[in-house]
Order: structure tokens, then C-alpha cells, then sequence
């Protein structure tokens, strides 16, 4: 733009700049401002983290790399042994983009907006699922009462295994077989125990009970 905005804040206004956005603060008198950044995820920062925790495990992607000894030889470039492993790796880094499945970036987007870096039930909330009395009569609602139920279906890193991933504060791995039985509890503010079983015939009622009463510890559901 050929023009800048100007804007005067008085006590208790809040003025929103979108990331990125140019701009110079100067006090008329005395001043006291407080700057708040939200929790970001950039594009470049998803992706480059992806990459990261692809090639990070292979020990040539951790290794200095130094120069030969003696010092730079020749002139028009870098030594060749420095210029090979720099082919090297860049062509292992072509070939894991080429292969790298999107709901893995999806995932990694998810974990970082929507919840933690922990993994998995804390364990007081699995202990505490155990003194919890669950029957087919009992009655559950979702205790936020919002559409903040999420899960995903993603490959689980280099291993390319496809599980759920549930997320809650913390992201909770859970094998893929638990896809139907997640996808039929969002669809449900309030239901039985019982019902529960026939969101997937193949599980046992004592596997619902001991998945609903870990997912009643964590705050995710109430019994009544």
C-alpha cells in the first residue's frame, strides 16, 4: 500500500495486527502497552519439523559436516567430499518428500495447535478409570458439551503404521481398530454403556468399560 493506517489507542483498547504486518509504536506521553502473541504454527515451521523427525533417526543427517583437512582445495567450489555428501543427502531428502504422506503433516498440525506434546492417557487418569464403576445402564454425556471431540487417522512416523490419534489436551495414540468406536462417540452428546458395544462388535464390554472410564478420568465424559 502507497498509505499507512495510523490509529490512536486510548486505556483498555486492543489493537489486532495479523502476523507479519509492519509497524512502528511510539507513546504520546506516557505509556504502558502489553504485547500478546497466540500460539503460532507456520507453514515453514510444520514442515520443517515433519522433515526433521523423518531424517533425524538416520545418523549420515546427524553428522558435522566439516571441512576436509588442511583447509579448502582448489578454487571454483567447495571440496568434493563436502559437495558429495551434500548430493547425498539432498537426494534423500527428495525421495522422503516425494514419499511423505499428507496426514502426517496433518497430524503434526493437529499436536500443535490443538493439543500438547504428550502422548497417550496420562497415567493417573488409567489408574484412576480403575475405581470407577461402569455398567451397561450407566449414562454418559460429553462434558464440554461442544464439538471439540477430534480424532485423525495418520501413519505413525517412518514405521507407516495408520493409527487414530485422539486429542485432548495431549494426543492419545490408539490402534486403527478403535476408528469406528471413536467416530460413532463424537457423533454422541449422551448415550448407555451399552450401547457402546455396538459401535464395534469385535470389542468385549469389559474393553468399552475400561476405555470409557479412563476417558471419564480425563475429563472427557461424566457417568451418571
Amino acid at each position: 500500500a502507497a498509505t499507512f493506517d495510523s490509529a490512536l489507542l486510548e486505556p483498555g483498547h486492543c489493537l489486532y495486527l495479523p502476523p507479519g504486518t509492519w509497524h512502528v509504536a511510539r507513546a504520546v506521553g506516557h505509556s504502558i502497552a502489553v504485547s500478546i502473541s497466540p500460539k503460532r504454527a507456520t507453514v515453514t515451521d510444520l514442515f520443517l519439523n515433519a522433515i526433521g523427525d523423518l531424517l533425524a533417526d538416520r545418523p549420515e543427517w546427524r553428522r558435522d559436516l566439516l571441512a576436509p583437512p588442511g583447509g579448502p582445495q582448489g578454487s571454483g567450489g567447495v571440496d568434493a567430499s563436502v559437495a558429495q555428501i551434500i548430493d547425498d543427502r539432498l537426494a534423500e531428502l527428495r525421495a522422503a518428500l516425494a514419499d511423505l504422506d499428507p496426514r502426517y503433516l496433518q497430524r503434526q498440525w493437529m499436536r500443535d495447535v490443538t493439543a500438547g506434546h504428550g502422548e497417550g492417557p496420562n497415567e493417573i487418569a488409567a489408574a484412576a478409570a480403575k475405581d470407577i464403576e461402569i455398567r451397561r445402564s450407566t449414562v454418559f454425556t460429553r462434558a464440554d458439551g461442544a464439538p471439540a471431540f477430534r480424532f485423525i487417522v495418520a501413519p505413525d512416523g517412518p514405521a507407516k503404521e495408520e493409527r487414530c490419534y485422539f486429542y485432548r489436551d495431549v494426543e492419545w495414540s490408539l490402534p486403527l481398530s478403535a476408528r469406528a468406536f471413536l467416530t460413532e462417540l463424537g457423533n454422541h452428546q449422551e448415550f448407555r454403556a451399552e450401547q457402546a458395544l455396538a459401535w464395534d462388535r469385535k470389542l468385549r464390554f469389559e474393553d468399552v468399560r475400561a476405555f470409557l472410564g479412563t476417558l471419564v478420568a480425563a475429563g472427557v465424559l461424566r457417568a451418571r
